[in-house]
């Protein structure tokens, strides 16, 4: 405010964020809406967060030093979750988390799996968890796979990337276990690198032998069945679901107001059968809640940030660069497809990290040499 420069904003990915953020401010005006409680608990998660985007564009406009520390903080938070996570599977819950978890029936029911408690880590549930860890092997296999790097970061990389999907597999997330195999499609795609290519369909087929073989094991048959969609009742019961509030949404341009379904609209408006509606999926909520003209909004949003990480990837030079614009926009391109299953940006830590990651695709650029 002091310096009065705000050229910093003008990029198409911010111009989308502000339409986004504004539409969904001014959702307290819905006059379908049956609470402005639930619309002032709901934006904070949906919209407000996204203020961390417009900090990350000014702090690191000309600080390549200060974004470097903070996406080694966001690597070393993810490293340290994959730690604990895997703590808790071969240690044991804490005294507190378990009461944490027993205190709530439906959260119990929730956890507890397969004969197992599914790992949580520091995250609220183990679903954000295992999207979270899926999203970070993959990025540092992305950033492994470039050649800049001393021996002894790649031997780092690799031990975080292997913790990080060993964590995965026990939050029990089909979602993802699915994610993994998707990024890494939409990363080879994306380097087009002989070498990646060869290592992707190597893996591919051992995966596929993987889902293939016969098993009792719990956390393997999970892993498996996320590969299974048609045979999953959950699955099927959500796609039931959608089919029943698709004319809902087609006759409600603006939906139902910001936190009419979930958590909040149990709170708020207990009785509304918005309320009860189990909406699993980002797109499906923002279809709900703000709308067919949110959910367009909404998808152009992830068109913009994959938009902005593929276009300065293809043109920029410097080697760690280009590294971390393919590892942040592999990342970016998996919550993308998680929100279809899931809530996957709105929970903390996954939602500060995705608008740092917004920030740091805009930004990156200006330490190229080819800006």
């Amino acid at each position: 405010i002091k310096e009065r420069d705000w050229s910093f904003l003008k990029h198409p990915l911010s111009t989308m964020v502000a339409i986004w953020l504004y539409y969904n401010i001014m959702q307290v005006l819905n006059p379908w809406a049956e609470s402005k409680m639930a619309w002032l608990f709901t934006v904070r998660s949906v919209a407000i967060s996204l203020f961390v985007y417009f900090i990350g564009l000014y702090a690191f406009k000309h600080d390549r030093r200060g974004l470097m520390m903070i996406l080694k903080l966001v690597i070393g938070i993810c490293f340290f979750g994959a730690l604990y996570g895997l703590k808790q599977q071969h240690a044991g819950f804490s005294a507190q988390e378990k009461a944490w978890i027993m205190a709530d029936k439906e959260r119990f029911e929730l956890y507890y799996q397969w004969g197992m408690l599914r790992i949580p880590s520091f995250c609220y549930d183990p679903t954000t968890f295992g999207i979270l860890m899926a999203c970070f092997a993959l990025f540092c296999v992305a950033l492994l796979v470039s050649g800049h790097l001393r021996a002894r970061l790649k031997i780092l990389l690799a031990i975080m990337a292997a913790c990080s999907l060993w964590a995965m597999a026990f939050t029990g997330t089909r979602t993802a276990f699915a994610l993994v195999p998707v990024g890494a499609v939409f990363y080879a795609g994306l380097i087009m690198n002989r070498r990646v290519l060869v290592v992707s369909l190597i893996a591919g087929l051992l995966g596929t032998a993987f889902v293939l073989k016969s098993t009792s094991s719990g956390v393997i048959y999970r892993i498996q069945s996320a590969f299974s969609p048609t045979k999953d009742d959950s699955m099927n019961l959500r796609l039931e679901n959608q089919k029943k509030i698709q004319p809902y949404i087609q006759a409600h341009p603006i939906g139902g107001g910001l936190g009419s379904c979930g958590v909040w609209g149990k709170r708020f408006n207990p009785d509304s059968e918005l309320s009860k509606f189990p909406h699993d999926s980002s797109f499906v909520r923002m279809a709900v809640e703000l709308g067919w003209i949110g959910l367009i909004l909404y998808t152009l949003l992830h068109y913009f940030v994959l938009r902005t990480g593929l276009y300065y990837f293809i043109r920029c030079r410097d080697p760690l660069i280009k590294a971390l614009y393919a590892g942040i926009t592999t990342w970016c391109f998996m919550l993308a497809v998680a929100c279809y299953a899931q809530e996957a940006i709105l929970q903390l830590p996954m939602n500060t990290i995705y608008n740092v990651f917004m920030a740091a695709l805009v930004t990156l650029k200006n330490f190229d040499p080819a800006y």
